[in-house]
Order: structure tokens, then sequence, then C-alpha cells
């Protein structure tokens, strides 16, 4: 966290508040670093679809805005191989963003950014982090609890992907 937040960073964090207003969504506010946590929909019909929470970050000393959002589940130990290997099979697949696993603790979270060094950040920008954050999370995660699950194995993983 940068010891003085930018002017710059204020603005686009406004920006982003805006954003998220005008298109109705709740979140809490964390202007500290600054940062908001916001829960996004499923467009899953099902009742039991994973739950999407984002956290998006405006950070002063890089200047990048991060977006992360942790996958609501933990990977049994006897599952963590095959499941980075699918993880590492996905990200191969993605243009924008990436998930992140660790082997340690079995957490699972999906990590988005872009820089706005020099650059004139607008409302879109923001949205369209939203819009594929959602996309790409809803479009795997119901997967990779599967597998975590052993309800379905890494090669359907790799086949369904493939096909």
């Amino acid at each position: 966290m940068a010891e003085e937040i930018t002017e710059q960073a204020k603005e686009l964090f406004r920006t982003l508040c805006g954003a998220l207003d005008e298109c109705n969504l709740k979140y809490t506010v964390y202007e500290e670093y600054p940062a908001i946590e916001c829960p996004l929909a499923s467009e899953s019909p099902a009742d039991d679809h994973m739950p999407i929470n984002v956290l998006i970050e405006i950070d002063s000393d890089s200047c990048l805005i991060r977006l992360l959002s942790s996958l609501p589940f933990s990977v049994p130990e006897d599952k963590r191989y095959d499941y980075a290997a699918a993880v590492s099979w996905i990200n191969c697949k993605l243009v924008d963003g990436y998930f992140t696993f660790s082997i340690e603790d079995g957490s699972t979270v999906f990590c988005m950014g872009t820089s706005y060094f020099k650059s004139d950040i607008d409302k879109s920008v923001f949205l369209e982090m939203l819009v594929r954050a959602h996309d790409t999370i809803d479009n795997y995660n119901d997967r990779l609890l599967q597998l975590a699950e052993d309800k379905i194995t890494l090669d359907s993983i790799i086949y369904a992907e493939t096909a």
C-alpha cells in the first residue's frame, strides 16, 4: 500500500464507484487502500450456483488496477496435483486474467489487472474488467469444484477444452 495515495488513484477510485453505482451494484468500500469488494450475480439459473465476489484495488505504488476473486472452496490434499494441472491448462486458454492455486492450502484466486500509468481510464475499463472476470470465473468455477470433489477427472477438463 502506498504511503500516500496519488490524486490519480483517488480519481480512478471515484470513477470505479461511479461505474458500480450506475449499474446498481452493491459494494463495500475500503478507502484506506483504496479498494472495493463487490458480489457479482451468476448467469446460471441453478439455485446452488457458486457466488462470485471480487475485490478491486487501485495500487498507487505500481499504478495498477487489480481485480481478485477467491473461489469459495479449498481443494483436498489428495486432489491438489490434478487440480494444479487443470488450472495450468485453463490458464493457457485464457486471454485476460489467470487463476492462481496454492498447493499448500488448496485455495484458488482469479486475478486480473491493468496499468493506469500515463493512461486515461474511464468507467468502461472497470465495467469490461468486471464482465470479463465474471464470465471467466463463471465458466470455470463449477468444473474446478467438481474436480476438487472428485466428480470429474482432469482428462474431462482437458478434453472439454479441446472439443
